[in-house]
């Protein structure tokens, strides 16, 4: 029993680790990435030796799964309640004969938005910035609405 709690509380460890790990090679600068992918794979040395020990094999396969699917979960949480909100420029190309009602709905919404009027054309280019996770599913919501095309980027500040 000893042995089960062990090798429950390394796999726990091992699977943050790993996703924080792969998390930070992906998002962060080389030497933070490095730093913890030397951890990670260091740490994951102890547990790969933990599972030599005399523990049946689907104990082994179902602590390992089950930690893994609670970890992983745990920590994209953690990592979603932490991301910082970033301004999305949306790009929208409307009907001219939907143009006024799409922006009273922009307007009504409060999400700031310009209209840049295409000559010789059916449509207008109208540019929104959603600056919150909840300005873009409003704008989300607008667009299905009157069944516009759009193109969305991450404005980048430096």
């Amino acid at each position: 029993m000893k042995m089960l709690v062990v090798y429950v509380l390394l796999t726990i460890a091992n699977v943050i680790l790993q996703t924080v790990c792969h998390i930070g090679q992906v998002k962060w600068k080389k030497f933070p990435a490095a730093i913890i992918s030397a951890i990670a794979y260091g740490f994951y040395t102890i547990v790969i030796v933990y599972t030599m020990c005399d523990l049946p094999l689907w104990a082994k396969v179902f602590v390992v799964a089950a930690i893994n699917f609670v970890g992983v979960l745990a920590v994209k949480l953690v990592e979603e309640k932490r991301r910082k909100d970033r301004l999305w420029r949306v790009e929208i190309s409307v009907e001219n004969s939907d143009i006024e009602d799409f922006c009273f709905a922009l307007k009504t919404a409060c999400i700031p938005y310009s209209i840049v009027d295409i000559v010789n054309n059916d449509y207008s280019m109208v540019i929104a910035y959603c600056e919150t996770q909840k300005d873009s599913e409003t704008i989300n919501e607008i667009i299905k609405q009157f069944s516009a095309k759009y193109f969305i980027s991450e404005t980048k500040f430096f």
